[in-house]
Formats: structure tokens, sequence, C-alpha cells
């Protein structure tokens, strides 16, 4: 991986933390809390909850290309995980 891509997960990293914590905050709620609510129904889907998922899931992309992108102590196998976007509803 090039420095320069590095550099730019970590600040996106760094963006997506940050924008994940405030809607945690707001909500009082942990982002898997709300993935599995919106999932169950108990929570109505709005155009926030659903960016918050977004960053949420973008997150956990960054994260596990962070492991599997062969940084040191990391796997340097591709990653299986995967995210499905579609709406909740």
């Amino acid at each position: 991986m090039e420095i320069h891509s590095l550099t730019q997960d970590k600040r996106m990293k760094r963006l997506l933390k940050d924008r994940v914590a405030r809607y945690e905050r707001r909500y009082e709620m942990h982002s898997r809390e709300m993935l599995a609510a919106l999932s169950d129904g108990m929570e109505r889907e709005t155009a926030d909850k659903l960016r918050w998922m977004f960053d949420y899931h973008a997150l956990e992309l960054l994260d596990d290309k962070t492991r599997t992108d062969g940084t040191a102590g990391s796997p340097t196998s591709s990653s299986t995980k995967s995210v499905s976007l579609t709406t909740l509803s």
C-alpha cells in the first residue's frame, strides 16, 4: 500500500470515528444496537440514522482493510467481510 493511501485511510478513519461517536452520543446507543433496532423494526428509519449506519459500515470496512493490508501485526490475506447497504425496512 502506498504511504499516500495509508495517510488518506487514517484521515478517513478519524473522520468516520468522530461522526459515529457523535451519532452514538446523540442517540445514546452504540452503533450495533441501532443497527439491530433498525433491523428489528424497533427504530424508525430516518435519513440521519441511515447516514449513521453508512458511516458505521464504512468504518468497519476501513478497520478490516487496515487489518488485511499487510500492516505490521496483521494478516495479509484478503478480507471476506461484506456489507449490505440495502434499506432496512
